[in-house]
């Protein structure tokens, strides 16, 4: 597999050092939030996700929207790096 996630966590902790430099300390690595764990076979692999939110209305028969919106949460795994392409082994 690719080396694409740690590398960013370094880049971004690089570029918050230089940006925060004498007003804040900043972490060795940034954390990335969008990945989980994935049973491939019998092994569990941390794959890379996003995570998107949509607004969603219940409506009326005649198509107007009625109550309160509702916020849903959609995964999207990734089946490869987003960063450089690479496919993730499928066994």
């Amino acid at each position: 597999m690719c080396d694409c996630a740690s590398n960013l966590k370094s880049k971004i902790a690089e570029h918050a050092k230089a940006a925060y430099a004498g007003k804040r300390e900043v972490e060795e690595t940034a954390q990335l939030h969008n990945q989980g764990m994935r049973l491939l076979g019998n092994k569990l692999i941390a794959a890379p996700y996003d995570e998107y939110r949509i607004r969603t209305y219940p409506l009326k028969k005649d198509g107007t929207k009625t109550g309160k919106e509702k916020v849903e949460v959609l995964e999207v795994v990734h089946s490869f790096c987003p960063h450089c392409g690479e496919k993730y082994p499928t066994e």
